[in-house]
């Protein structure tokens, strides 16, 4: 993607799982994402999907390329203040449709951080 801008941050799942998350955004209303999921067993688990971005004043929605997608991401992001630590924050919750092996997550809350 060129022109991207870059969110890097962690999330939190219900199932106990926890990671880190890239999210690169496009000029085109396109983003893609990559999760590094922590197991609980120590091994780690990568997955990498494309999203619509929808940006509405300090809020974003990350949802799936196709309305009728049966496995998607559903993110809303809510813009916080980020201090001197970063050029913003983002912080909300996401939840994951057709959970299961290839992507063992189901809802939970994440951060990300757009650095300078």
């Amino acid at each position: 993607m060129q022109n991207k801008t870059e969110w890097n941050g962690k999330f939190l799942d219900t199932n106990g799982r926890v990671g880190t998350m890239r999210l690169e955004l496009g000029p085109d209303g396109r983003a893609v994402f990559r999760a590094n999921i922590a197991e609980r067993d120590g091994r780690h688990l990568e997955h990498q999907a494309e999203v619509t971005v929808n940006r509405e004043g300090g809020r974003t929605h990350l949802g799936p390329m196709a309305p009728d997608s049966k496995g998607g991401w559903q993110v809303d992001l809510a813009q916080q203040d980020a201090g001197s630590y970063a050029k913003a924050a983002h912080s909300g919750t996401y939840q994951v449709a057709g959970q299961g092996a290839e992507v063992p997550l189901s809802r939970g809350v994440m951060i990300l951080w757009e650095f300078r």
